[in-house]
């Protein structure tokens, strides 16, 4: 029985992460994105499982790892989480922005998000990977709170609506996980 409860809760958590990515569907103004991002995500997640399950060892040890196409796919991976907040910054009216030159918004925003992912690897490599010591962990910890609130709060100096503000979160949301991904990818050891 709780291997069944296991299997249902893991189902339950894909479905509202889905969920909670394809409402980003409504920052284009059109209701039938839901869906076309809904679409997306059950697609990428879908791979991702396919590969995984096909992945899993039984009962031999067989070296089939391919470097350089993993370290590829990491690095796009990392080169869309690096471009994700600047396409949707330029592209969709998710919030108030002011009026400089876009270079000076590409680079803002290029800027923030390099800060973020960089605070929340460090933060990761605080945690899991220095000695076992309650200190870095609490700074590892730290620093994850201090790079949550920094993309609300530089956008708080525009726009204080809960629409920007909560745009601004789920662009974040798929920052993290691309670029968390795409690092793992990329810095895989055996």
């Amino acid at each position: 029985m709780s291997d069944k409860w296991y299997y249902a809760r893991k189902l339950i958590a894909i479905l509202i992460f889905i969920a909670a990515l394809s409402m980003m569907g409504i920052a284009t103004g059109k209701a039938w994105m839901i869906l076309a991002y809904a679409g997306f995500f059950v697609a990428v997640v879908a791979g991702v499982i396919f590969i995984e399950h096909s992945k899993q060892r039984h009962f031999e040890i067989v070296p089939s790892d391919n470097v350089i196409l993993r370290r590829m796919f990491g690095g796009i991976m990392l080169i869309l989480a690096l471009g994700l907040p600047i396409l949707m910054t330029t592209r969709m009216n998710l919030f108030t922005l002011p009026q400089v030159s876009m270079w000076i918004l590409l680079l803002a925003s290029l800027g923030v998000t390099l800060v973020f992912i960089g605070a929340m690897a460090a933060a990761v490599y605080l945690i899991n990977f220095v000695k076992d010591e309650l200190i870095y962990k609490i700074i590892g910890y730290a620093l994850i709170v201090i790079a949550s609130a920094l993309p609300g709060l530089v956008i708080s100096f525009f726009d204080r609506t809960t629409t920007g503000i909560g745009s601004v979160y789920y662009i974040l949301l798929v920052v993290v996980i691309l670029s968390y991904s795409g690092i793992n990818l990329f810095i895989k050891q055996e």
